[in-house]
């Protein structure tokens, strides 16, 4: 089969006759789109800036295109790279779609996954995860790590952690999230204060509140509770790790937003109001969705909360 300058693919973009330079310098040029700089695109592929610059140029020799503007702030898109950036994320695209057919025809998908997760254990059973993900996929190796929201989703985007099982729903486009499921939060304070305080919103209001970060999902649900019934608690205390909320709690040190399962301490009294609810979300980066280790995550987190 014989190409003119730009033939339309099956698969619905123009593969260029000339294509010749390794997918390397198009998963830079793309990653130079996202972070808006060398600098940013360097840190994101582990290279150094120069590194990333040849690919560039690399990339503008092949095709005789200007790809970037360079300015004092970073570089910004000409009209020609605008232009090229769907067909280069196409392509991508095409490449990690061949990948997970290269690798479900071999039956073997090897590496290193980095997972992230905020969700309590009553939530989301990580063993089972672990055990089914070693059981089909043994050349796989799993590194787990408990972390807040927040930084899950930050190392999501570095390109630290591979995907993470959180609290919330992100609205990035740059992330995909999929719903597992939802989480029941309920207000409680310290077991011996039960007896002692009246239980009104406006009692409570006096009352000190251990808080989340301002990025935890939990926090939104909070601010929300506090408008709805009118009162502006102190902000004793602020912990993003469910576990330390619930330290605080159960040493008598203020009031908090707690999972259902994570009330049932002893030491803990639910308030006999409505629970909040949650989402819980399975998170990774859009561009990484049809990479072979991602799938094989997905499918097994996925059927988990069936």
């Amino acid at each position: 089969m014989s190409y003119s300058l730009y033939t339309i693919s099956e698969s619905g973009f123009q593969i260029f006759r000339r294509l010749t330079m390794d997918l390397y310098h198009l998963r830079t040029f793309v990653a130079v789109i996202d972070c808006g700089s060398i600098s940013g695109a360097a840190r994101r592929l582990a290279r150094t800036p120069s590194s990333v610059s040849s690919h560039v140029k690399a990339l503008e020799h092949e095709f005789q295109v200007r790809l970037f503007e360079r300015t004092n702030r970073g570089v910004s898109l000409t009209h020609a790279g605008a232009r090229l950036e769907t067909y280069a994320r196409q392509v991508l695209q095409a490449a990690d779609e061949f990948a997970v057919q290269a690798a479900s025809c071999r039956q073997a998908i090897a590496g290193r996954m980095n997972v992230g997760f905020s969700v309590s254990e009553a939530l989301f059973d990580l063993p089972a995860f672990a055990r089914k993900m070693g059981k089909r996929y043994p050349e796989i190796a799993l590194k787990l790590a408990r972390s807040e929201t927040a930084s899950i989703l930050d190392g999501i985007m570095k390109d630290e952690i591979d995907i993470g099982i959180v609290y919330g729903e992100s609205g990035d486009s740059e992330l995909r999230a999929h719903r597992l499921g939802h989480a029941q939060l309920v207000v409680c304070m310290p077991a011996h204060w039960a007896d002692q305080i009246d239980m009104s919103w406006n009692a409570l209001d006096d009352l000190p509140w251990i808080n989340t970060g301002d990025y935890c999902p939990f926090q939104n649900l909070l601010d929300t509770l506090f408008l709805t019934h009118n009162i502006q608690p102190p902000q004793y205390i602020r912990s993003d790790d469910e576990r330390t909320r619930l330290q605080l709690v159960c040493g008598g040190l203020g009031i908090s937003l707690l999972e259902q399962s994570e009330a049932a301490h002893p030491d803990v009294f639910a308030l006999d109001l409505r629970p909040v609810s949650c989402s819980i979300s399975l998170v990774y980066r859009a561009r990484r969705q049809h990479e072979p280790m991602i799938g094989a995550a997905r499918e097994i987190v996925t059927s988990l909360s069936q």
